[in-house]
């Protein structure tokens, strides 16, 4: 069986081609896919399913602007660095860094002992560490 490749104007068969039949696909092949292809929205391959719950860890997500540099380009290109702004969350990370922070590294920065032992009770206790990022309530 002949036809024509649109994209490219060819005609199959020909010369360096393979014969017609490896080209098409039987409608059996494509209805037994359609059939057993795996679910991946739901849990389940049977039956009436229950939709699938994700884990997402929370250090993942990434906080951007509603707005968009070419939102058009990007719906066809996908979203690059350059497409959106970023958040970060100053307190989250400064959270991160005090936890993190040893009695040594603090001398080495020059914290003193108290000073040191005053932001990790802050951060035991909860309590938002505005003033260290130079924000008063």
């Amino acid at each position: 069986m002949e036809f024509l490749d649109y994209k490219t104007g060819k005609k199959y068969p020909n010369d360096n081609s393979m014969e017609p039949q490896y080209y098409w696909k039987p409608m059996d092949f494509v209805l037994e896919d359609y059939i057993t292809h795996k679910e991946s929205k739901l849990e389940g391959d049977s039956g009436v399913l229950k939709r699938r719950h994700l884990a997402i860890n929370q250090d993942s997500i990434r906080y951007i602007g509603k707005e968009s540099n070419e939102l058009e380009q990007s719906e066809i290109f996908g979203v690059s660095k350059n497409d959106t702004l970023e958040y970060v969350d100053f307190q989250k990370k400064l959270r991160k860094i005090i936890e993190n922070l040893t009695l040594d590294k603090a001398s080495e920065i020059g914290l003193d002992k108290r000073e040191f032992y005053r932001l990790k009770n802050k951060l035991e206790n909860d309590k938002i560490i505005f003033e260290i990022l130079g924000v008063y309530e």
